[in-house]
Protein backbone atom coordinates (compact mmCIF):
# COMPACT_ATOMS: atom_id res chain seq x y z
CA UNK A 1 0.00 0.00 0.00
CA UNK A 2 2.84 2.39 0.88
CA UNK A 3 4.51 1.71 -2.50
CA UNK A 4 1.26 2.36 -4.42
CA UNK A 5 0.71 5.64 -2.54
CA UNK A 6 4.29 6.75 -3.29
CA UNK A 7 3.85 5.99 -7.00
CA UNK A 8 0.56 7.91 -7.01
CA UNK A 9 2.16 10.97 -5.34
CA UNK A 10 5.12 10.94 -7.74
CA UNK A 11 2.73 10.64 -10.71
CA UNK A 12 0.64 13.55 -9.41
CA UNK A 13 3.77 15.72 -9.04
CA UNK A 14 5.00 14.85 -12.53
CA UNK A 15 1.60 15.65 -14.05
CA UNK A 16 1.96 19.27 -12.98
CA UNK A 17 5.02 19.60 -15.23
CA UNK A 18 3.40 18.14 -18.36
CA UNK A 19 1.01 21.09 -18.73
CA UNK A 20 2.65 24.14 -17.13
CA UNK A 21 0.08 26.71 -18.33
CA UNK A 22 -3.68 26.87 -18.39
CA UNK A 23 -5.15 28.45 -21.48
CA UNK A 24 -7.82 31.09 -21.79
CA UNK A 25 -9.83 32.29 -24.76
CA UNK A 26 -10.90 35.88 -25.47
CA UNK A 27 -14.70 36.28 -25.36
CA UNK A 28 -15.11 39.60 -27.26
CA UNK A 29 -13.40 41.49 -30.10
CA UNK A 30 -11.22 44.54 -29.47
CA UNK A 31 -10.18 43.74 -25.89
CA UNK A 32 -7.21 45.76 -24.59
CA UNK A 33 -4.10 43.99 -23.43
CA UNK A 34 -2.19 46.25 -21.02
CA UNK A 35 1.28 46.68 -19.52
CA UNK A 36 -0.08 46.28 -15.97
CA UNK A 37 -3.16 45.05 -14.11
CA UNK A 38 -5.07 48.36 -14.15
CA UNK A 39 -7.29 50.22 -16.65
CA UNK A 40 -4.96 53.23 -16.31
CA UNK A 41 -1.94 51.35 -17.66
CA UNK A 42 -0.80 51.62 -21.27
CA UNK A 43 -2.61 49.54 -23.90
CA UNK A 44 -0.29 47.34 -25.95
CA UNK A 45 -2.92 46.50 -28.53
CA UNK A 46 -6.14 44.57 -28.96
CA UNK A 47 -7.13 40.94 -28.78
CA UNK A 48 -9.72 39.24 -30.97
CA UNK A 49 -12.61 37.00 -29.96
CA UNK A 50 -11.57 33.35 -29.94
CA UNK A 51 -7.82 33.93 -29.54
CA UNK A 52 -6.22 31.32 -27.28
CA UNK A 53 -3.60 32.55 -24.83
CA UNK A 54 -1.40 30.96 -22.18
CA UNK A 55 -2.31 32.17 -18.69
CA UNK A 56 0.87 33.12 -16.78
CA UNK A 57 -0.54 34.57 -13.57
CA UNK A 58 -3.31 36.50 -11.91
CA UNK A 59 -3.69 39.70 -9.87
CA UNK A 60 -7.20 39.95 -8.42
CA UNK A 61 -9.52 40.25 -11.47
CA UNK A 62 -6.67 40.66 -13.98
CA UNK A 63 -4.96 37.81 -15.85
CA UNK A 64 -1.36 37.88 -17.09
CA UNK A 65 -1.13 36.23 -20.54
CA UNK A 66 1.54 35.40 -23.09
CA UNK A 67 1.07 37.79 -26.02
CA UNK A 68 0.25 36.33 -29.47
CA UNK A 69 2.80 36.18 -32.31
CA UNK A 70 1.67 39.41 -33.99
CA UNK A 71 2.96 41.52 -31.06
CA UNK A 72 6.43 42.90 -31.63
CA UNK A 73 8.93 44.59 -29.33
CA UNK A 74 12.37 46.19 -29.29
CA UNK A 75 15.75 44.91 -28.10
CA UNK A 76 18.89 47.02 -27.80
CA UNK A 77 21.12 46.09 -30.75
CA UNK A 78 24.23 46.40 -28.56
CA UNK A 79 23.27 43.13 -26.85
CA UNK A 80 22.14 41.12 -29.88
CA UNK A 81 24.67 39.64 -32.32
CA UNK A 82 23.28 39.24 -35.83
CA UNK A 83 23.58 35.66 -37.08
CA UNK A 84 21.79 36.34 -40.38
CA UNK A 85 19.93 39.37 -41.74
CA UNK A 86 16.77 38.13 -40.03
CA UNK A 87 18.08 36.51 -36.84
CA UNK A 88 20.10 37.58 -33.82
CA UNK A 89 21.48 35.85 -30.74
CA UNK A 90 21.32 37.53 -27.30
CA UNK A 91 24.79 38.22 -25.86
CA UNK A 92 23.78 39.81 -22.52
CA UNK A 93 23.07 37.59 -19.52
CA UNK A 94 19.52 39.05 -19.48
CA UNK A 95 17.97 41.56 -21.87
CA UNK A 96 14.71 43.52 -21.54
CA UNK A 97 12.28 43.51 -24.44
CA UNK A 98 10.56 46.88 -24.63
CA UNK A 99 7.39 48.38 -26.05
CA UNK A 100 9.25 51.14 -27.92
CA UNK A 101 12.89 51.72 -28.97
CA UNK A 102 13.68 53.62 -25.77
CA UNK A 103 15.02 52.85 -22.29
CA UNK A 104 12.05 54.82 -20.92
CA UNK A 105 9.45 52.49 -22.48
CA UNK A 106 7.68 49.61 -20.75
CA UNK A 107 9.39 46.24 -20.34
CA UNK A 108 7.18 43.54 -21.88
CA UNK A 109 9.46 40.56 -21.36
CA UNK A 110 13.02 39.32 -20.97
CA UNK A 111 15.36 37.05 -22.90
CA UNK A 112 18.48 35.27 -21.71
CA UNK A 113 21.96 34.85 -23.15
CA UNK A 114 21.87 32.55 -26.16
CA UNK A 115 18.17 33.07 -26.94
CA UNK A 116 17.50 33.76 -30.61
CA UNK A 117 15.33 36.60 -31.87
CA UNK A 118 13.76 37.12 -35.28
CA UNK A 119 14.78 40.60 -36.41
CA UNK A 120 12.17 42.54 -38.38
CA UNK A 121 13.84 45.95 -38.61
CA UNK A 122 16.77 48.02 -37.30
CA UNK A 123 16.02 51.45 -35.80
CA UNK A 124 18.84 53.65 -34.42
CA UNK A 125 20.50 51.23 -32.01
CA UNK A 126 17.46 48.99 -31.57
CA UNK A 127 16.11 45.89 -33.29
CA UNK A 128 12.39 45.49 -33.78
CA UNK A 129 11.86 41.79 -33.12
CA UNK A 130 9.14 39.17 -32.89
CA UNK A 131 8.22 38.94 -29.24
CA UNK A 132 6.69 35.48 -29.05
CA UNK A 133 7.03 33.60 -26.69
CA UNK A 134 8.78 36.12 -24.43
CA UNK A 135 6.14 38.90 -24.09
CA UNK A 136 3.32 39.14 -21.60
CA UNK A 137 0.50 41.56 -20.87
CA UNK A 138 -2.58 41.93 -18.68
CA UNK A 139 -6.25 41.42 -19.60
CA UNK A 140 -9.28 41.88 -17.34
CA UNK A 141 -10.67 38.47 -16.45
CA UNK A 142 -14.26 39.33 -17.44
CA UNK A 143 -13.15 39.15 -21.09
CA UNK A 144 -11.53 35.72 -20.77
CA UNK A 145 -12.79 32.18 -20.39
CA UNK A 146 -10.56 29.42 -19.03
CA UNK A 147 -10.37 26.47 -21.41
CA UNK A 148 -7.96 24.14 -19.59
CA UNK A 149 -4.36 23.05 -19.96
CA UNK A 150 -2.23 24.16 -22.88
CA UNK A 151 -1.68 21.66 -25.65
CA UNK A 152 1.94 20.86 -26.45
CA UNK A 153 2.89 21.81 -30.01
CA UNK A 154 6.16 22.44 -31.75
CA UNK A 155 6.35 25.27 -34.26
CA UNK A 156 9.44 25.43 -36.45
CA UNK A 157 10.41 28.59 -38.30
CA UNK A 158 13.04 28.31 -41.03
CA UNK A 159 14.84 31.52 -41.93
CA UNK A 160 17.05 31.88 -45.01
CA UNK A 161 18.31 28.28 -45.08
CA UNK A 162 19.48 28.46 -41.48
CA UNK A 163 19.05 25.92 -38.74
CA UNK A 164 15.39 25.53 -37.66
CA UNK A 165 14.33 27.46 -34.57
CA UNK A 166 11.57 26.03 -32.39
CA UNK A 167 9.21 28.49 -30.76
CA UNK A 168 7.83 26.41 -27.88
CA UNK A 169 9.87 27.73 -24.94
CA UNK A 170 12.02 30.79 -24.33
CA UNK A 171 15.37 28.97 -24.00
CA UNK A 172 15.99 25.81 -26.01
CA UNK A 173 19.62 25.95 -26.97
CA UNK A 174 21.82 23.18 -25.64
CA UNK A 175 25.57 23.34 -24.98
CA UNK A 176 26.47 22.40 -28.57
CA UNK A 177 24.52 25.30 -30.07
CA UNK A 178 21.86 23.14 -31.69
CA UNK A 179 18.16 23.34 -30.97
CA UNK A 180 16.38 20.68 -28.92
CA UNK A 181 12.83 19.78 -29.93
CA UNK A 182 10.25 19.91 -27.16
CA UNK A 183 8.24 17.08 -28.69
CA UNK A 184 9.50 14.30 -30.85
CA UNK A 185 13.26 15.01 -30.47
CA UNK A 186 14.99 13.86 -27.33
CA UNK A 187 13.04 11.54 -25.04
CA UNK A 188 10.89 13.46 -22.58
CA UNK A 189 10.84 11.64 -19.22
CA UNK A 190 7.50 13.25 -18.33
CA UNK A 191 5.72 12.50 -21.62
CA UNK A 192 2.96 9.85 -21.53
CA UNK A 193 3.93 6.56 -23.13
CA UNK A 194 1.50 4.76 -25.45
CA UNK A 195 1.79 1.25 -26.88
CA UNK A 196 1.07 0.70 -30.59
CA UNK A 197 -0.03 4.16 -31.54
Amino acid sequence: MKKVLSIFLISACLATFVYPYDQVTVTRDGINVRTDSTVNSQSLGYLNKGERLDMLGQNFEWVKVRLPRRFTCYASSGYVKKITDAMGKVTASSLNLRDKPSLDSSVLGKVQKGDRLIILEEIEGWYKVEGYPYLSGWVHGKFLEEIGPAQTTTVITIIEDTQPVTDTTPSQENDTGSIKEESGGEADPFAPKFNNG
